[in-house]
């Protein structure tokens, strides 16, 4: 949904074979692209399941492609992260001990497909938001502005151990 000239994120992915090459590590694609949010600069990011992560494995696949870098962050349970430039999109593979379903990025991106929005139109409420108020780069708040929206009171999302919540307002 970008508006660059970049392929949509969907062929980016298929074109390279990305999701092919990870299969074994159950990726699952979370952002903004898939909820047809993103922008020009956004970002692709994969979360992964990978039992016991290896920054080798990620080094030895990832590390031809452009803009590569790799990261580990301290403490258990914490992903590594590749980080690279495939298709024109910035892209960042999250591989984590838990599983893809129990991992924050899903989880939260789970939320945000069941967010409701007064009218319907989750997308259209979201982007005339981002132009309301001025649309910071997208690496500062990505799919964020969802949050600021209004929910009617006692609206439920229904995500299985998450509680209803009665408003989520603009700051």
């Amino acid at each position: 949904m970008g508006t660059s000239s970049k392929p949509g994120a969907r062929s980016a992915l298929a074109v390279t074979g990305l999701m092919h090459r990870l299969a074994v590590f159950d990726p699952r694609v979370v952002g903004t692209p898939p909820l047809g949010l993103d922008l020009a600069g956004s970002d692709i990011d994969i979360a992964c399941h990978a039992p016991e992560p290896d920054a080798r494995v990620m080094w030895d696949h990832f590390r031809g492609e452009q803009h590569f870098s790799l990261r580990r962050w301290r403490g258990a349970g914490r992903p590594v992260v590749a980080s690279f430039t495939c298709a024109g999109w910035p892209l960042g593979i999250f591989a984590a001990p838990q599983l893809v379903a129990g991992q924050a990025g899903w989880r939260h991106f789970h939320l945000e497909r069941r967010l409701p929005t007064p009218g319907g139109g989750l997308r259209a409420a979201v982007m005339a938001h981002r132009q309301q108020v001025g649309a910071p780069g997208p690496s500062r708040w990505g799919s964020l502005p969802i949050y600021r929206l209004p929910l009617p009171v006692g609206e439920r999302v229904g995500v299985r151990g998450l509680p209803g919540f009665p408003m989520l307002s603009p700051a």
